[in-house]
């Protein structure tokens, strides 16, 4: 027990070092808008800078494919790139992981969506370099640095196809191959509404999905964000799957329960900070690992330009739930284009 409170108040004292270095050097006067994220500035414009790494970025920018937009949010996952915002973007991340009796992992991940514009309907190409299905699945804020390093094999690639729908929803359908030409399909349902007449929103996200060889599967993610500060909001999220994949391994439901909390140190940083479990109903109701993180993340040189430090603690059930340490170094570049 000792143990592990030592590696919390480490892993909290980075966070509270980390906040005051910057948040004296960031102060801002712009209140943080009723979610969890600030948007980023356009990535198309050159801003004054005339080298030749801003002309050698606008050209990528522009070979991706046309007029450009950044993510909608400045904490984001890695599939962020697949969100239903019209338009084209390429996300290259670089991560590092070092973690205690384990060494260090290394991981590049390339996400890319190319607009169809041509298209009767809203039709986009996806890319990503890896075959990771959970990743795509769960939330896509849910941090685990622990797993980094660890899905850097296979490739997936979907044309997806946006349907119009009222507003507060969106649905999407993906169809496409996966390593050694394997295929899979999914369906996206999404839907977002106030909480009566508070501050707080509350969004579901249904998944449905079919893939060669293992089989149909469906994830369910609820979710509630609420600001309690100008600066700062928490999410719960609650996450819950059941796949043929599990039936056969006699594991049922897999389920994954989460709190995070997000500053906005200035313009251009704000950190996140979570806790969470996830875990199998079957053959016993069991918690497989609890994990919380210090999330640090901050644009720098460039708007297109960003670097995360991401100190972690988790106590897996495999190693009767003694807590393991470490730390995530990433880095992050991104080009994109929106059409007018």
């Amino acid at each position: 027990m000792e143990r592990i409170f030592s590696q919390l108040f480490w892993l909290f004292a980075v966070l509270l070092l980390v906040s005051g270095v910057h948040a004296e050097a960031e102060q801002s006067t712009d209140p943080m808008p009723p979610a969890s994220v600030e948007q980023a500035p356009h990535p198309c414009t050159s801003d004054g800078y005339s080298s030749w790494l801003d002309k050698t970025h606008n050209w990528m920018s522009k070979t991706v494919c046309g007029p450009s937009r950044w993510v909608d949010g400045f904490f984001v996952g890695p599939n962020d790139v697949y969100s239903d915002q019209p338009g084209t973007q390429v996300r290259v991340i670089g991560a590092s992981r070092f973690q205690e009796h384990d060494g260090d992992n290394r991981e590049l991940k390339v996400r890319a969506r190319v607009e169809l514009p041509n298209a009767q309907e809203r039709l986009s190409l996806m890319f990503r370099n890896d075959d990771d299905t959970s990743d795509e699945l769960r939330n896509d804020l849910d941090s685990r640095p622990e797993e980094v390093g660890e899905n850097n094999t296979g490739y997936r690639a979907a044309l997806r196809w946006m349907v119009n729908m009222p507003e507060r929803m969106d649905v999407d359908l993906d169809a496409g191959v996966r390593s050694e030409l394997t295929t899979f399909v999914r369906a996206r349902y999404r839907y977002v509404k106030p909480i009566g007449n508070t501050l707080a929103t509350f969004r579901f996200t249904e998944k449905v999905y079919w893939e060669d060889p293992d089989g149909f599967g469906a994830n369910s993610l609820f979710e509630i964000d609420r600001p309690f500060t100008d600066r700062s909001t928490i999410r719960f999220a609650s996450e819950w799957e059941k796949s043929e994949e599990f039936n056969e391994l006699k594991r049922d439901w897999y389920f994954n329960q989460s709190a995070s909390v997000y500053f906005r140190l200035g313009r251009q940083s704000g950190i996140g900070a979570s806790v969470g479990f996830d875990g199998f109903t079957r053959p016993v109701s069991t918690i497989q690992t609890v994990r919380t993180s210090v999330r640090f993340r901050r644009n720098i040189w460039r708007p297109w330009f960003f670097y995360e430090v991401e100190p972690y603690v988790f106590w897996p059930r495999e190693e009767n739930y003694k807590g393991v340490s470490g730390i995530v170094l990433r880095l992050e570049l991104q080009a994109g284009l929106l059409y007018d």
